[in-house]
Order: structure tokens, then sequence, then C-alpha cells
């Protein structure tokens, strides 16, 4: 893999937070460059599906032997750390970025064809094989890179790097001298920023909020026989709260999730099912209108009210209509009291934790701020005060994420 990505030559750029701050050594990045993106690279896929594996191991539970994988390969082809971790991130990210663009209204020359391949990319049960895989490559990044540096590197990808910078900028600051990163030797457009229009920049800050979520919250766990339960569980809480849902519906839903592929439903998917949801043939009528007679005695689930507070608005196995009504009907359980947006994130394994620091990263405060000031849509803000509600869990779950005074300046932001 690393021998591919080196002989990609991938040209590098220097970015800045802010104009007064050290520069970062960042891959240049724009699916408009003439590399383009792709759904379908396999490589990258295959190796860190065995550190998937890996992470699922209880003599490999405190990262140690994760850790260890990468120096060795990197010291015998004369790369850095950081650059080595940047040529890995590279197409993982160039696919996040193409999905987020295609969600934004661009390539609409391309037709529906290219929307459908986003939905199979990102949800079950190809998602497993995709976007799935992408993220734990950008996680095990996350873990390692530092968090200012990795932020830097995903907004430039998305072409948010100088709308970031003019967030960033010091009161007072004309906007016109903030400038963009360093254009590479060719002289090429330094990336999407110079055809995008405002309503597409604003619907990639959107995305790239969505994305930092799901990265951010979708860490492997750390080993346990319990995990798989654990999986099947936070499955089918989301499912149902799309909808009532008969076995076979929700044998459907999990089957991507391992362990759960033996049979119509398992014993843990009974099991989890006992726990939050009752079933009933009432559900089945007032949800079968318009359908035969049969189908209207098959027994359904329904979830119970407790669960709904397992609920995630921005659940990765979920999107479009299915997302928006299970937020609806999350919302109508809610009523009028006051809960946070979403609860803790499921615990992170040892190695991939420290991803979570860049909850904490001045820039994504200081961009946070901004859109929340700005609130461009409801889902951009509800985006940042999910990412703001993270922080403050973390920060009450894991201390060490991030030193005393990011965490201080984080709650006085």
């Amino acid at each position: 893999l690393l021998r591919w990505l080196r002989s990609q030559r991938l040209p590098f750029v220097s970015l800045r937070a802010r104009p007064d701050a050290d520069a970062r050594k960042c891959i240049f990045g724009d699916v408009c460059d003439g590399r383009g993106g792709s759904l379908h690279l396999p490589l990258h896929r295959f190796a860190f599906g065995a550190i998937r594996a890996l992470a699922a191991r209880d003599d490999c539970a405190d990262g140690a032997v994760i850790g260890s994988l990468l120096p060795p390969l990197i010291d015998a082809r004369g790369l850095s750390m950081a650059d080595a971790l940047l040529v890995l991130l590279e197409h993982p990210l160039r696919a996040s970025v193409m999905c987020a663009q295609l969600t934004a209204g661009m390539w609409r020359r391309n037709g529906i064809g290219m929307v459908s391949q986003v939905l199979n990319y990102a949800l079950p049960p190809l998602c497993t094989r995709f976007r799935d895989a992408d993220a734990l490559a950008v996680q095990y990044v996350l873990a390692q890179l530092p968090a200012e540096h990795a932020l830097l590197t995903i907004l430039h990808h998305y072409g948010l790097y100088t709308w970031t910078r003019r967030a960033n900028a010091p009161a007072g600051l004309p906007a016109d001298s903030l400038g963009v990163c360093d254009h590479p030797a060719d002289g090429s457009p330094t990336s999407a920023e110079s055809f995008v229009d405002d309503d597409q920049t604003l619907r990639l800050v959107e995305e790239v909020l969505g994305m930092l979520i799901i990265n951010l919250t979708e860490l492997p766990r750390p080993p346990s026989p319990d995990n798989g339960a654990r999986e099947l569980r936070r499955e089918l809480v989301h499912r149902l709260a799309v909808g009532a849902a008969t076995r076979s519906e929700l044998a459907a839903c999990v089957a991507h999730v391992a362990g759960a592929a033996d049979g119509p439903l398992t014993a843990q998917t009974d099991a989890a099912l006992a726990a939050i949801a009752t079933c009933s043939r009432a559900a089945a009528v007032a949800a079968a209108d318009g359908v035969t007679p049969a189908a209207r005695t098959v027994p359904r689930y329904e979830l119970v009210g407790e669960a709904y507070a397992e609920f995630d608005p921005e659940f990765w196995h979920l999107a479009g209509p299915q997302l928006k009504t299970a937020r609806d009907r999350w919302r109508a359980h809610v009523g009028a009291r006051r809960v946070p947006l979403v609860g803790p994130p499921p615990p992170a394994h040892a190695f991939f934790a420290p991803a979570r620091a860049l909850l904490y990263a001045p820039t994504l405060v200081r961009l946070l701020r901004a859109v929340i000031a700005a609130a461009p849509s409801e889902s951009a803000l509800l985006r940042a005060v999910h990412l703001l509600t993270l922080g403050v869990h973390c920060a009450a779950a894991t201390p060490a994420l991030a030193d005393v005074g990011a965490r201080d300046a984080y709650f006085d932001a």
C-alpha cells in the first residue's frame, strides 16, 4: 500500500489555520485536479480490515501492537510519520469529499447514477465494505496525527480552507489579506473553492461536520465478548426509531453486523429486542394500511420509549428520508423535555481514543462558533451543537484527551 501511494508522487502544500499560525504540511487535495476520486479503490480497505481485526483481539487491547505496525515500514522507505499518515489518509478522504460534493448538489451532469453510488457507499449492507472501511482509515490517522494538522487537511480537501480562515481571522483583519494555501509546483488551482458557489459551500460545511461526527463517534470498540450484542442493539434501536418493523425487516437490517448473518434472527438479536421493543399485532395493523390482509397479521416490533435515549440523530447507517423520519419521531418522543442532543459516544479502543482530541482543536471550536453565529441552516446548526455536546461528554469520560489548557479554552469558547 505504501509503495503504491509513494509511486503516485502526491503534491504537498502548506496550510495555516490563521495568518499568524505555523504552517502545516498537507497533500494538495482537490477531486478536480486530474487525479480524481474513486469509491472503488480496495487496497487500503484490505489493509485496514486487518487493523480492525487486530483491534478486536484481547492481546491488542492496549493499542501497542497496532501502534507498532507503521514505524518499521516508514523507516524502510525514508518517510516521516506525518507524511506517511497523510498519504494513508488521502484516498479515503477523497472518497468522502466526492460523496459530500455530490450530496451538496455538485456534479449533476453525472446523473442520478452517482447519487445511487453514494447511497450504496454509505448505507447497509454495502457500507461495511466501502464507507465504514474508509472511516477506519481516517480514524487510524486521526488517532496519530496532531488534531490541528488533521483538521486543516480535512478542511482543505473539502474546499473549506479559505472559509475557515475567514471564520478564524482576528477582528479587523481585511478578508483579502488571508490568502489561501500555497500553490502546488504546477500552478494548478488551490482547490474546489475556486468554482463552488456560496450555497454549495454552506452545504459542504454541513457535510464536513457530519463527517467529523461519524468518525469521532463510531470508533472501534475495546475488545469485549459483548461487542456484537452492543452493536446489534445500536442498529436495532435506530432501525426501530424509523418505525415498526417485522422480524424479516429487522433481519435484513442487521445482516451486515458481525455474528448476525447465521440466521433470520440470532439469540443475541432476540435478547436485544426483548430489552428495547414490544411486539404486537396492533402495531402490525396500524402500520399495514394499504397492504394485503395477510400482511396485516404479521407482528411488528415497536421501539419502547426508554430506548429513545440511545438514539443518535447522526447515526451513520441511516440517511435521507429514513433519518429524517427517525429524527422526527425522536423529537416527538422528547417533546418539551430538556435533554442533550446526543448521549455519550460508545467507548473507544485505546489506540483510536486519541482521535477524539480533535473535538478540542482550537480551529474546530472557532469553526463551530462561526457556524452557530451564522446559522446557515438548521442541519449545520444541529451538527455544530452535536459536536460541542460530544466534546462535553468526552471531557467528562476521558479527561486525558486534551491538555488542561485546551480543555479550559474549549469550555470558555
